[in-house]
């Protein structure tokens, strides 16, 4: 029986959550997304999610609130 390293993208995600404020105020309907940084092949997928009216965020992969991949991002906020 042989293990094989575990590469970026067999990596468990972690749970991601936070708040985006703008000006000192929640930002309400905003889109938080997580790029991954690393260059992995297959490229990570980002993790997303959507503030709520307190500014409060839960990043999805895949599954709702299932988090993301560890490792390096770049993070963005749309607001529409």
């Amino acid at each position: 029986h042989m293990e094989r390293p575990l590469a970026a993208h067999d990596a468990p995600n972690v749970r991601g959550r936070g708040t985006v404020t703008y000006r000192g105020k929640p930002l309400d309907g905003a889109t938080v997304i997580f790029h991954p940084r690393d260059g992995v092949s297959p490229p990570r997928r980002a993790a997303t999610g959507l503030t709520d009216a307190s500014g409060h965020f839960t990043l999805t992969t895949v599954k709702p609130g299932d988090g993301a991949v560890a490792g390096a991002f770049l993070v963005s906020v749309q607001k529409t």
